[in-house]
């Protein structure tokens, strides 16, 4: 097995290195330094989310089609190498690589073309937060039950009679809900508490 990197590849590696070299900031290196878990400080992690955004590199990970690069795996490896050796900061990963990737695949057209674009460039931000009745963020207080829906489609396809842990798409306030973004029940999800640790 051969485990050098290709001209090609090299190539690419020196390419990233020159970009890392000429765009971020001392600022830019000294926020992704600091970094004590996956996100970095919010200012620096749009700022150089939207550096990257105008090399269109924001989210290699993509689909071409919607902003992604058409990189092997290996120059996946390479730019998250160099950029991690370089002290770039992380992007904030809930909408580049969670939520988009579901919008990706289970989206109508016209939450597509609305959120993925606002996504690379920042205008529309995800976050992720647990706050649940007489649990806090007590992930280990919680549990989930399961709410009986009548059929409903979803993204076109039908919906189980049944589901587990779903939530439902949701549109800015300013726009309507499609008919097929969200499920027939009012909620398909709610957390169960046991007071004694026991589930």
């Amino acid at each position: 097995m051969d485990l050098a990197w290709s001209a090609k590849d090299l190539e690419f590696r020196d390419e990233v290195r020159a970009f890392l070299d000429a765009k971020l900031t001392p600022e830019l290196r000294r926020a992704g330094r600091l970094m004590t878990s996956v996100y970095a400080d919010h200012e620096a992690s749009m700022a150089w989310q939207a550096i990257l955004h105008e090399r269109g590199w924001a989210a290699p990970a993509w689909p071409v089609e919607y902003g992604g690069c058409d990189w092997t795996l290996t120059q996946h490896y390479i730019f998250n190498r160099e950029s991690t050796l370089a002290d770039a900061p992380s992007l904030s990963p809930m909408g580049i690589k969670m939520v988009a990737h579901a919008i990706v695949a289970f989206g109508t057209p016209e939450q597509k073309d609305y959120f993925l674009p606002r996504i690379l460039t920042g205008e529309v931000f995800f976050c992720q937060g647990y706050s649940e009745p007489e649990a806090g963020s007590d992930l280990a207080a919680l549990s989930t039950a399961t709410t009986w829906c009548a059929p409903a489609a979803r993204s076109g396809q039908p919906m189980p009679e049944k589901r587990i842990g779903s939530l439902p798409w949701f549109a800015p306030p300013d726009r309507p809900r499609s008919s097929t973004a969200s499920p027939s029940c009012s909620s398909i999800w709610r957390p169960r508490v046991s007071r004694s640790g026991r589930w």
